[in-house]
């Protein structure tokens, strides 16, 4: 799975339960932890989410 598309299903699964925890995301993409803090990363810096100790939420 290509970053962009990992990056977007990560916003639709946080649509859909609010949250999502780094351990979690990384089980179902099947990458690390640190790919998903990365991804994290870049979706909070566009001012989409908000990072939380251990994962994510939805920017209100």
């Amino acid at each position: 799975m290509l970053p962009k598309q990992r990056k977007d299903k990560i916003l639709e699964l946080l649509r859909e339960d609010g949250s999502a925890k780094v351990v979690d995301l990384a089980n179902i993409f099947k990458v690390t932890e640190v790919t998903v803090r990365q991804d994290l990363e870049k979706l909070e810096k566009e001012g989409l989410i908000v990072r939380e100790h251990g994962g994510a939420h939805l920017k209100m």
